[in-house]
């Protein structure tokens, strides 16, 4: 997997134009990676290489909310609430969390948008290079780490404020790629 650029990391995320979407990357400081992604829930850093992130929800986060939309979560939250998944599995994760309802039976026209849809996932996925890790609150996972997403998605442990939500932690040694996506209705 070749390692993505600005602009590729840009475009790649009109993936979630349509949808409501949280995607931000922070840098690893902490051997364990759970503080670094409360942290990056919490909107406590920015991305270190200064790119793009989506927070959907600027107007209701405010300093006596600082998690939201997430329930307030410790690092504990994530031992039983995520499970990893294979980094092609991540990659129909992403485009599930693009779809409504988690269903990509429910984008227009999807057997002809697949493999651009699928691109673009694979192009944000890219920025954790081969050695990334990546972990779903989804429970489809704890049977299979190569759950193939656009069958099935909506099987979830919740870590928001919302009625539904569906996640991605993708991890390397250097950063924690935070990707979630919400029912807000």
């Amino acid at each position: 997997m070749n390692e993505v650029g600005r602009g590729a990391w840009t475009a790649a995320l009109q993936l979630f134009t349509d949808s409501y979407t949280v995607v931000a990357v922070s840098a690893r400081i902490h051997a364990d990676w759970r503080y670094d992604a409360v942290a990056t829930l919490r909107r406590e850093r920015n991305d270190p290489r200064g790119w793009e992130a989506m927070w959907w929800d600027e107007y209701d986060h405010t300093p006596d909310r600082p998690f939201f939309p997430f329930r307030p979560t410790d690092a504990a939250s994530f031992d039983s609430g995520l499970a990893e998944i294979t980094e092609k599995s991540a990659a129909t994760l992403l485009v599930s969390m693009s779809a409504d309802s988690f269903r990509v039976s429910r984008i227009d026209d999807f057997s002809h948008k697949r493999s651009a849809l699928l691109e673009q996932a694979r192009t944000l996925l890219s920025r954790f290079g081969s050695q990334g890790t990546f972990y779903t609150n989804s429970g489809y996972a704890r049977d299979a780490a190569d759950h193939d997403f656009f069958e099935s998605a909506a099987w979830v442990n919740p870590y928001s404020e919302h009625p539904f939500d569906l996640g991605l932690v993708a991890l390397t040694d250097d950063e924690v790629g935070i990707f979630w996506s919400f029912d807000a209705s």
